[in-house]
C-alpha cells in the first residue's frame, strides 16, 4: 500500500503542478520526495520533541504548498484543497501568494500573507 500511494501521490503532483510554483512538506518522507520530485522544492518540517524551535520560512514564488506526508496538519482555511489521488490515497495541498510567510510550530503550521 505504501508504494502504490507514493507513486499516486507524485503522479497527482507532477500532472497538477508546476514545478516553479510548488513546495513539497515533508518530514520523515522527506528524501523519498527528494528522491521522486527532484525538480520540485521540498522543506523538511520536523515538529517536536526532535525540534522546539518556532520556524519561519517564506514562500517566495509559490502558490501551493502541498503536504505530502500524511500526518502534517494543515491550518483550517478556505485554501486547503483535498482530493483522492487514487481511491484511498488523499492528496492535500493549501493555496498561497508569492512572499507569503509561513510559520511551523509544534504539530501546526500558519500561512501568513506578506505586507
Amino acid at each position: 500500500h505504501q508504494d502504490r500511494a507514493l507513486d499516486a501521490r507524485v503522479a497527482y503532483v507532477r500532472a497538477h503542478f508546476p514545478v516553479d510554483q510548488t513546495i513539497v512538506l515533508a518530514r520523515e518522507d522527506y528524501l523519498t520526495i527528494r528522491y521522486y520530485l527532484p525538480e520540485y522544492r521540498t522543506w523538511f518540517y520536523d515538529p517536536p520533541p526532535y525540534t522546539e524551535t518556532m520556524t519561519r520560512k517564506r514562500a517566495m514564488r509559490a502558490t501551493t504548498i502541498v503536504l505530502f506526508t500524511d500526518g502534517l496538519t494543515a491550518p483550517t482555511t478556505s485554501e486547503m484543497h483535498r482530493v483522492e489521488a487514487v481511491p484511498g490515497v488523499a492528496v492535500t495541498w493549501i493555496s498561497v501568494q508569492p512572499g507569503d510567510e509561513v510559520t511551523f510550530q509544534r504539530e501546526r503550521f500558519a500561512v501568513r500573507e506578506w505586507r
